[in-house]
């Protein structure tokens, strides 16, 4: 959490944790009404109060490495959200669907936008992709051929939001 504002955030190390909102407590400076939220498929969210996160994103789930987070947060720039989990070995192939889908980038390395290789669909010219941290964000449009604007890879803690004529799944590359 570099910033205070808006951010896109993923967790790629969470696997086998019991309870992977604990990830969440290892910030000790979030603000009052400090938020998270995530698209599957449908907006789910949790407030901070002061003293925890509520709301239907902590009662009915846990967090997913799959999964792209957008949180505000309020509080102290260059918090730590440390992950004590497992990372996701191998990294699975992420199905998007017509829309737009909020993902995490799962695997522990960068990847550039142009390597993502479509296995199930194609990607369609004015297809999108975006991140965003606080005041900073950085998108690409698919020109039918390749990715061009100032978003050119995928970086591990980083989350994305996809807006896809129709639907598509892709490998990370080779």
């Amino acid at each position: 959490l570099a910033v205070q504002g808006w951010q896109m955030i993923s967790f790629n190390c969470i696997g086998n944790m019991s309870n992977s909102f604990q990830v969440l407590e290892t910030v000790s400076t979030w603000g009052i009404d400090d938020k998270i939220l995530t698209r599957d498929p449908f907006l789910k969210f949790a407030v901070f109060t002061g003293t925890k996160f509520v709301g239907g994103l902590i009662n009915h789930d846990q967090l997913s490495m799959s999964l792209g987070y957008q949180i505000y947060y309020s509080g102290a720039p260059g918090a730590v959200l440390e992950q004590t989990g497992l990372p996701q070995l191998p990294v699975q192939h992420v199905t998007l669907n017509e829309g737009w889908n909020w993902i995490g980038h799962a695997p522990l390395h960068i990847v550039l936008l142009n390597e993502i290789a479509p296995v199930a669909g194609n990607f369609s010219a004015d297809d999108q992709v975006k991140t965003r941290a606080g005041s900073n964000l950085k998108y690409s449009t698919f020109t039918g051929g390749d990715w061009a604007g100032d978003l050119v890879q995928l970086t591990p803690g980083l989350g994305y939001q996809f807006k896809v004529q129709a639907q598509i799944t892709f490998s990370y590359g080779g």
